[in-house]
């Protein structure tokens, strides 16, 4: 198992809505709770949309498109609708740089059948 420079796992999640979202509600408190619990261990970066749930315009105080550090642990990225493809999401993907991908969702097209492909 590759492990990063402080011989943690990196592990990559896709999920739909994560915080500040709520509206989505039992998927992100269970993204949130398992980065809560497993961050001591393990170093998260979480792929999500822009947006909460059923919102056309995006978070107002955060950045799209770029990777921001929650802290030494987590970081997430927060993707505009033009970068929730194909072509966006493989420009994130780097199975070089993670140990493992979780899908929260077998459902999603654009969090967990496009990171598939």
């Amino acid at each position: 198992m590759k492990e990063d420079r402080v011989g943690k796992t990196r592990v990559l999640v896709f999920i739909d809505w994560y915080l500040p979202g709520y509206k989505a509600g039992g998927p992100i408190q269970s993204v949130v709770n398992l980065v809560s619990q497993l961050k001591g261990t393990i170093n998260f970066s979480i792929v999500t949309s822009d947006s909460d749930f059923g919102d056309a315009e995006p978070y107002p105080f955060i950045q799209s498109d770029h990777w921001i550090k929650e802290d030494k642990q987590v970081q997430i990225q927060y993707l505009s609708k033009k970068n929730q493809s194909l072509r966006g999401l493989k420009q994130i993907i780097d199975p070089n740089e993670y140990d493992y991908i979780y899908l929260n969702s077998v459902f999603s097209y654009k969090f967990s059948i496009l990171p598939l492909l």
